[in-house]
């Protein structure tokens, strides 16, 4: 477990990707193929005012802007500025709802945020939680649906193997998962926050969310292959 973050950063210096660590930020629990991420949420604390007023102009200009829920926590009010300064220059807004009790914990702060996100990203569960806080009544679809028509966005749900939801306010659009055989998964943490992270590199290529859906489903599907902190020296192969 120690290894992890030096692994972490070998692979990505090895990809030209250069990472500055500063502050802690979660620990990872493994067994065997079992693996348990716990997140230090005070580490988002560490976000000050000084430092956003310092890159205003990085973030005005910015083509995507992406935050979990977790600084909420600590930081609920500088993260609703970074969001409206972000949201009023045109910037690809995205908030993934990260887990069902910061669904719950943070509600409300969530809601002051949301007018100002483009893409809201949850799982099934997460987004069911969410939209119970709500009183929203229905179905999964149906309450993406009413989610996405609370304020102009998107709402992508993942659903494990099941087809991935994509809800505008007049459509839902499904997706299916290209499903990775049991004996080759390794663990799940970490396959939101991929997929996510897929979703985001192809809406840099354009606003096709089916494509963008897919993209995700594929980086998700090889997180879950792979142990801990290391990267595929593989390059993907796109069929989407």
């Amino acid at each position: 477990m120690e290894q992890q973050p030096y692994l972490m950063n070998k692979s990505n210096l090895q990809v030209n990707v250069e990472c500055y660590y500063v502050i802690k930020i979660g620990i990872y629990e493994i067994k065997h193929t079992i693996r348990c991420l716990v997140p230090l949420i005070g580490a988002a604390a560490h976000l000050s005012d000084e430092y956003v007023n310092q890159h205003i102009q990085d973030i005005k200009t910015a083509t995507v802007l992406f935050s979990e829920v977790y600084f909420l926590y600590p930081r609920a009010e500088l993260t609703k500025k970074i969001y409206k300064i972000a949201s009023e220059s045109g910037v690809n807004t995205c908030l993934t709802l990260s887990s069902v009790n910061a669904v719950s914990d943070k509600f409300n702060d969530i809601l002051a945020v949301l007018p100002y996100v483009d893409f809201l990203f949850g799982h099934e569960e997460e987004v069911e939680q969410f939209a119970k806080n709500l009183k929203l009544e229905g179905d999964l679809a149906q309450v993406m649906q009413q989610i996405a028509a609370y304020e102009k966005r998107v709402v992508v749900c993942t659903q494990g193997k099941k087809p991935t939801l994509i809800a505008k306010k007049n459509e839902v659009i499904t997706v299916e998962v290209q499903l990775v055989d049991v004996s080759k998964i390794v663990g799940t943490n970490s396959a939101g926050d991929s997929f996510c992270g897929g979703f985001i590199a192809e809406l840099l290529n354009g606003p096709d969310l089916i494509k963008c859906a897919k993209a995700g489903n594929y980086s998700a599907s090889q997180t879950i292959q792979h142990e801990g902190s290391t990267i595929p020296k593989y390059v993907p192969e796109k069929s989407w």
